[in-house]
Protein backbone atom coordinates (compact mmCIF):
# COMPACT_ATOMS: atom_id res chain seq x y z
CA UNK A 1 0.00 0.00 0.00
CA UNK A 2 1.07 3.64 -0.61
CA UNK A 3 1.79 5.67 2.66
CA UNK A 4 -0.57 8.08 3.30
CA UNK A 5 -0.21 12.13 4.12
CA UNK A 6 -0.71 11.30 7.66
CA UNK A 7 2.14 8.40 7.29
CA UNK A 8 4.52 10.30 5.90
CA UNK A 9 4.08 13.33 8.72
CA UNK A 10 3.90 11.07 11.76
CA UNK A 11 7.37 9.14 10.16
CA UNK A 12 9.08 12.65 9.77
CA UNK A 13 7.90 13.99 12.91
CA UNK A 14 7.60 11.46 14.94
CA UNK A 15 4.33 12.85 16.39
CA UNK A 16 1.01 10.97 16.01
CA UNK A 17 -1.27 12.15 13.42
CA UNK A 18 -4.91 12.74 12.34
CA UNK A 19 -6.45 14.86 9.60
CA UNK A 20 -10.48 15.21 10.09
CA UNK A 21 -12.41 16.35 6.79
CA UNK A 22 -12.72 20.28 6.92
CA UNK A 23 -16.20 20.04 5.07
CA UNK A 24 -18.21 22.44 6.57
CA UNK A 25 -21.55 20.07 6.91
CA UNK A 26 -19.21 17.30 8.51
CA UNK A 27 -18.07 19.42 11.22
CA UNK A 28 -20.15 18.12 14.12
CA UNK A 29 -19.22 14.69 13.02
CA UNK A 30 -15.49 15.99 12.74
CA UNK A 31 -16.24 17.45 16.40
CA UNK A 32 -17.57 14.20 17.79
CA UNK A 33 -14.82 11.69 16.45
CA UNK A 34 -12.67 13.93 17.82
CA UNK A 35 -14.32 13.61 21.55
CA UNK A 36 -13.27 9.95 21.02
CA UNK A 37 -9.61 9.80 20.05
CA UNK A 38 -8.93 12.41 22.92
CA UNK A 39 -11.43 11.03 25.35
CA UNK A 40 -13.11 14.70 25.64
CA UNK A 41 -16.69 13.07 24.42
CA UNK A 42 -18.31 15.82 26.69
CA UNK A 43 -17.09 18.86 25.60
CA UNK A 44 -16.85 18.18 22.27
CA UNK A 45 -20.58 16.63 22.26
CA UNK A 46 -21.46 20.57 23.32
CA UNK A 47 -19.90 21.65 20.28
CA UNK A 48 -21.40 19.23 18.16
CA UNK A 49 -24.39 20.13 19.51
CA UNK A 50 -24.06 23.29 18.70
CA UNK A 51 -22.68 22.95 14.63
CA UNK A 52 -26.43 20.43 13.95
CA UNK A 53 -28.33 23.61 15.53
CA UNK A 54 -26.46 26.08 13.44
CA UNK A 55 -27.74 23.96 10.28
CA UNK A 56 -31.14 23.86 11.78
CA UNK A 57 -31.31 27.34 11.78
CA UNK A 58 -30.40 27.51 8.26
CA UNK A 59 -33.45 25.62 7.22
CA UNK A 60 -35.27 27.77 9.51
CA UNK A 61 -34.42 30.94 7.76
CA UNK A 62 -34.51 29.95 4.70
CA UNK A 63 -37.89 28.37 5.22
CA UNK A 64 -39.02 31.81 6.47
CA UNK A 65 -37.45 33.65 3.76
CA UNK A 66 -38.34 31.80 0.89
CA UNK A 67 -37.61 34.00 -1.87
CA UNK A 68 -35.28 33.38 -4.61
CA UNK A 69 -31.83 32.73 -3.83
CA UNK A 70 -29.06 36.19 -3.93
CA UNK A 71 -26.19 36.38 -6.24
CA UNK A 72 -23.29 36.44 -4.82
CA UNK A 73 -19.52 37.20 -5.51
CA UNK A 74 -16.35 36.66 -3.22
CA UNK A 75 -13.61 38.72 -4.01
CA UNK A 76 -10.46 37.87 -2.98
CA UNK A 77 -7.11 38.91 -3.89
CA UNK A 78 -5.63 42.58 -3.37
CA UNK A 79 -7.61 43.95 -6.69
CA UNK A 80 -10.67 41.25 -5.72
CA UNK A 81 -11.15 39.35 -8.78
CA UNK A 82 -9.55 36.29 -7.52
CA UNK A 83 -12.35 34.12 -6.43
CA UNK A 84 -13.75 30.74 -5.99
CA UNK A 85 -15.59 28.95 -8.11
CA UNK A 86 -19.07 26.92 -7.34
CA UNK A 87 -17.61 23.45 -5.39
CA UNK A 88 -14.92 24.98 -3.65
CA UNK A 89 -14.44 25.25 -0.17
CA UNK A 90 -13.61 28.94 -0.19
CA UNK A 91 -17.26 29.31 -1.03
CA UNK A 92 -18.97 26.25 0.78
CA UNK A 93 -20.36 28.90 3.28
CA UNK A 94 -22.76 30.46 0.10
CA UNK A 95 -24.25 26.91 -0.74
CA UNK A 96 -25.12 26.01 2.99
CA UNK A 97 -26.97 29.26 3.31
CA UNK A 98 -29.02 28.92 0.11
CA UNK A 99 -26.94 31.58 -1.82
CA UNK A 100 -25.99 31.40 -5.15
CA UNK A 101 -22.66 31.60 -5.82
CA UNK A 102 -21.91 33.68 -9.24
CA UNK A 103 -18.49 32.07 -10.44
CA UNK A 104 -18.71 29.21 -12.66
CA UNK A 105 -18.73 25.69 -11.65
CA UNK A 106 -14.89 24.78 -10.92
CA UNK A 107 -14.29 23.47 -7.25
CA UNK A 108 -11.06 25.90 -7.22
CA UNK A 109 -9.71 29.70 -6.78
CA UNK A 110 -9.63 31.30 -10.50
CA UNK A 111 -8.97 34.53 -11.67
CA UNK A 112 -11.70 36.41 -13.26
CA UNK A 113 -11.55 39.58 -15.11
CA UNK A 114 -13.52 42.89 -14.82
CA UNK A 115 -15.88 42.27 -17.78
CA UNK A 116 -16.39 38.63 -16.46
CA UNK A 117 -17.72 40.13 -13.27
CA UNK A 118 -19.35 42.71 -14.78
CA UNK A 119 -21.48 40.04 -16.41
CA UNK A 120 -21.61 38.19 -13.40
CA UNK A 121 -23.95 41.24 -11.89
CA UNK A 122 -23.79 39.66 -8.31
CA UNK A 123 -26.33 41.03 -5.90
CA UNK A 124 -24.11 41.24 -2.95
CA UNK A 125 -20.16 41.27 -3.08
CA UNK A 126 -18.38 39.81 -0.16
CA UNK A 127 -14.80 40.80 0.52
CA UNK A 128 -12.10 38.49 2.01
CA UNK A 129 -11.81 41.43 4.50
CA UNK A 130 -12.22 45.20 5.41
CA UNK A 131 -9.55 46.32 4.20
CA UNK A 132 -10.42 45.07 0.51
CA UNK A 133 -14.27 46.12 0.95
CA UNK A 134 -12.86 49.36 1.13
CA UNK A 135 -10.37 49.55 -1.48
CA UNK A 136 -12.95 48.25 -4.12
CA UNK A 137 -15.66 51.00 -2.88
CA UNK A 138 -13.31 53.41 -3.49
CA UNK A 139 -12.68 52.03 -6.91
CA UNK A 140 -13.98 53.51 -10.85
CA UNK A 141 -14.03 50.62 -11.86
CA UNK A 142 -15.61 48.45 -9.42
CA UNK A 143 -18.73 51.16 -9.43
CA UNK A 144 -19.71 49.58 -12.78
CA UNK A 145 -21.13 47.03 -10.50
CA UNK A 146 -24.84 47.39 -9.41
CA UNK A 147 -23.98 45.75 -5.83
CA UNK A 148 -21.06 48.44 -5.12
CA UNK A 149 -23.41 51.49 -6.34
CA UNK A 150 -26.09 50.09 -4.42
CA UNK A 151 -23.73 50.07 -1.74
CA UNK A 152 -24.22 46.02 -1.34
CA UNK A 153 -20.45 45.29 0.02
CA UNK A 154 -19.66 42.92 2.69
CA UNK A 155 -16.46 42.61 4.73
CA UNK A 156 -15.96 39.10 6.46
CA UNK A 157 -15.50 39.13 9.83
CA UNK A 158 -12.32 37.29 10.95
CA UNK A 159 -11.51 37.47 14.34
CA UNK A 160 -10.07 36.18 15.59
CA UNK A 161 -9.66 34.31 12.64
CA UNK A 162 -11.52 34.34 9.50
CA UNK A 163 -15.15 33.62 9.49
CA UNK A 164 -16.13 33.13 5.71
CA UNK A 165 -13.04 31.14 4.00
CA UNK A 166 -9.69 30.48 5.70
CA UNK A 167 -9.09 28.64 7.85
CA UNK A 168 -11.93 25.92 7.06
CA UNK A 169 -12.44 25.15 10.93
CA UNK A 170 -14.79 25.64 13.46
CA UNK A 171 -15.11 29.45 13.06
CA UNK A 172 -17.15 29.13 9.44
CA UNK A 173 -20.40 28.08 12.25
CA UNK A 174 -20.25 31.69 13.51
CA UNK A 175 -19.72 32.94 9.33
CA UNK A 176 -23.06 31.07 8.60
CA UNK A 177 -25.33 33.07 11.32
CA UNK A 178 -23.24 36.46 10.06
CA UNK A 179 -24.12 35.60 6.31
CA UNK A 180 -27.63 34.98 7.12
CA UNK A 181 -27.65 38.11 9.30
CA UNK A 182 -26.28 39.79 6.30
CA UNK A 183 -28.40 37.76 3.51
CA UNK A 184 -31.76 37.54 4.86
CA UNK A 185 -31.76 40.84 7.37
CA UNK A 186 -35.89 40.64 7.82
CA UNK A 187 -35.66 36.89 9.40
CA UNK A 188 -32.18 36.36 11.16
CA UNK A 189 -30.17 40.08 11.71
CA UNK A 190 -31.35 40.34 15.52
CA UNK A 191 -30.21 37.38 16.85
CA UNK A 192 -26.51 37.77 15.52
CA UNK A 193 -24.52 39.60 18.68
CA UNK A 194 -26.27 37.40 20.91
CA UNK A 195 -25.10 34.53 18.85
CA UNK A 196 -21.91 35.56 18.43
CA UNK A 197 -21.64 35.97 22.42
CA UNK A 198 -23.00 32.27 22.66
CA UNK A 199 -20.51 31.12 20.06
CA UNK A 200 -17.33 33.16 21.76
CA UNK A 201 -18.29 31.59 25.08
CA UNK A 202 -18.75 27.97 23.85
CA UNK A 203 -15.48 27.87 21.25
CA UNK A 204 -13.21 30.25 22.92
CA UNK A 205 -14.24 30.56 26.92
CA UNK A 206 -14.98 34.26 26.88
CA UNK A 207 -17.62 37.03 26.44
CA UNK A 208 -17.00 39.87 24.02
CA UNK A 209 -17.48 43.16 26.28
CA UNK A 210 -20.00 45.32 23.98
CA UNK A 211 -17.62 47.78 22.35
CA UNK A 212 -15.51 44.41 21.73
CA UNK A 213 -18.15 42.70 19.93
CA UNK A 214 -18.88 45.83 17.64
CA UNK A 215 -15.26 45.60 16.44
CA UNK A 216 -15.87 42.01 16.02
CA UNK A 217 -19.10 41.60 13.82
CA UNK A 218 -17.78 45.07 11.67
CA UNK A 219 -20.30 47.04 9.36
Amino acid sequence: LQPTSRDRVQAQTGVPYLLLDGSFRNIAASLRLLGELLDLRERTDRLADYAERTMARVVEVRVAHGGGAPGVYYARGTDGLETGMRGSINTELLEVVGARNVAPEGNRLVRVSMEQLLAFDPDVVIALDDELRRRLLADPLWQGLRAVREGRVLAAPSQPVGWFDRPPSVNRLLGVHWLLARLYPETAAASLAAETRRFFELFYHRVPEEAELQRIIGD
